[in-house]
């Protein structure tokens, strides 16, 4: 069983669990207390994956105590686990609202990112994700872009499909005012079964106008005669009205499915700490804001487009190309726009899976991942190295090559490396606990047929100022003392570097002349600066260390 009680401006409280959830604050003080109803078999207390220092607990055969009361969750946000003796329990962190920006900011960048490789993640958080189909737009974001950007140019063609509306001229039976030349052949069984529609007097006689029914004359108001008139019932028109009903229909289920999959009233956070939950749905919230907002104008538009199409009959079907679309340049532009409507889909379980990331600590190394890739290839690409097809044997969550003349540049996330060579990778575990691994968040390996390999360790950590160095001593602990390079033995890792979203940036070692250099990079959206000159001066460097070629 655990107690958690919470120390806050002189009060104490217990906090109690909700649904087996405790709920707590950051920057909160908690003493917690553990009771077995049997020996306490192990004493280790790990918050995460973090093992928490034994000092900070009196620890007895039944009992685990915090001595005083500690700021446990500093370092946390969202969902996270406390085990004590093989339990596990289950906390929500929230954290204070200054923080809130950069965290937004984060879900953002990330609700722009190929959502192929959110699996690399979800497999962290025990979340299963379905097989997401690629197909030319599959994000939901990128479609309501498309939908956005068919409005503009349909708005933008009305004037056109105002003044050269495609029709045909059809036959249209009609009541008309009764002219002479207006008879034809179906205009005399229409009067012979509305006689009593004809004023017969013998004083019709002598009129123009009068019809001879036999002897006896009759004049007729109006009759029934068959006309030529405009007809917008074409095929090309119904289409183009068939293509905004398609993207309204499926803006209507994206809001459904919005709505079925997430309750975007409900409310966690109060008026000093955000709750993860709340966080989270922004994206959500705002897709909804803009599903509905584009909506509205597209309905607005298709009902101006029905004013000029006055008969047609929306067909919502693929189209077909016709002379009519080839023909004329506004309609060959509306074409491609309804072509597209039918190209465009979105998955949103694609969506939901960034809404199922659990853990702030899982979303920060996310982000680090999408937006280190982003620097790294940009970088390389500026060095005319080409992408290269090549294997990856460490059992890295990720890896990607790239390639010039003989050098070549791997990127991997989470590579694993053991106390024996087992792979490509040239990094080996050298402390006496044999059968484990190591396994950093990022490392940028550079190749060279003639000349050492060159490691650049990166690995994220979301934690604050006051506990970063810790985090730091223990990537040194692992990453320098303990890891050496295969066959070359007094040789350790040139860089090693702490990602995380401090305000400043630290630097270990940074001389140009002594390796391994050693820092802390800000690293968040309201810092990207730091991060980008540090990985491009290492890429660049390594470059002209391994091919003896000056970057100006």
């Amino acid at each position: 069983m655990l107690k958690v009680f919470r120390h806050h401006h002189n009060n104490i409280e217990e906090v109690r669990p909700v649904n087996g959830v405790y709920k707590v604050c950051e920057l909160d003080a908690y003493e917690l207390k553990y009771t077995s109803n049997s020996p306490i078999i192990d004493q280790k207390v790990f918050l995460e994956d973090i093992l928490l220092d034994c000092s900070m607990f009196n620890i007895t055969q039944l009992e685990v105590v915090t001595i005083k009361p500690e700021c446990l969750f500093i370092d946390c946000f969202g969902f996270s686990s406390l085990k004590v003796n093989n339990e596990v329990f289950n906390f929500n962190v929230l954290i204070e609202k200054l923080k809130k920006d950069d965290a937004e900011g984060m879900l953002m960048y990330l609700w722009k990112q190929d959502r192929r490789l959110y699996n690399i993640f979800l497999s962290k958080s025990s979340i299963t994700a379905s097989n997401i189909q690629e197909t030319e737009i599959n994000m939901t974001s990128k479609f309501i872009n498309y939908a956005n950007s068919f409005y503009d140019k349909m708005l933008e063609y009305i004037a056109s499909f105002k003044s050269l509306p495609y029709y045909v001229l059809r036959p249209k039976s009609e009541l008309s005012n009764y002219f002479a030349n207006l008879i034809d052949a179906d205009s005399i069984p229409w009067i012979l079964e509305n006689l009593d529609a004809v004023s017969f007097s013998p004083e019709f006689r002598y009129d123009p106008d009068a019809i001879d029914f036999n002897g006896t004359y009759g004049v007729i108001d109006q009759v029934f005669v068959n006309k030529q008139v405009y007809c917008y019932n074409t095929y090309e028109n119904n289409i183009i009205l068939g293509g905004f009903l398609r993207l309204i229909n499926k803006l209507s289920s994206l809001k459904k499915e919005i709505s079925n999959n997430i309750d975007v009233t409900k409310k966690y956070s109060d008026d000093n700490y955000v709750d993860f939950r709340d966080l989270k749905k922004i994206p959500y919230i705002r897709l909804l804001k803009e599903a509905v907002d584009i909506k509205r104008k597209l309905e607005n538009l298709y009902l101006k487009y029905r004013n000029i199409f006055i008969d047609a009959l929306p067909q919502i079907e693929r189209p077909t190309l016709t002379p009519v679309f080839i023909g004329r340049r506004h309609y060959a532009n509306a074409f491609k726009l309804v072509q597209k409507a039918w190209n465009v889909k979105f998955d949103f379980h694609g969506d939901m899976l960034l809404f199922n990331i659990q853990k702030m600590s899982y979303l920060y190394e996310m982000y680090n991942f999408y937006f280190l890739l982003e620097v790294v290839d940009k970088e390389v690409k500026e060095l005319e190295f080409k992408e290269n097809e090549s294997y990856n044997d460490c059992n890295a969550g990720y890896f990607k090559s790239y390639k010039k003349d003989e050098l070549t540049i791997n990127f991997y996330y989470e590579p694993h490396f053991f106390c024996e060579k087992q792979s490509m990778l040239d990094l080996v575990r050298i402390d006496s606990e044999e059968g484990t691994y190591y396994k950093p968040d990022f490392l940028i390996e550079f190749v060279s047929l003639s000349k050492d390999n060159v490691y650049c360790i990166l690995d994220a950590k979301y934690s604050r100022e006051r506990t970063i160095g810790r985090r730091l001593n223990d990537c040194i602990y692992k990453y320098i003392l303990n890891t050496g390079i295969f066959q070359n033995p007094y040789r350790k890792i040139d860089y090693l570097f702490i990602l995380a979203p401090v305000d400043k940036k630290v630097d270990y070692i940074m001389i140009d002349s002594y390796y391994p250099q050693i820092g802390i990079i800000p690293s968040k959206p309201s810092n990207v600066v730091d991060i980008q000159d540090t990985i491009s001066k290492v890429i660049k460097k390594s470059y002209e260390q391994l091919s003896n070629k000056y970057i100006a």
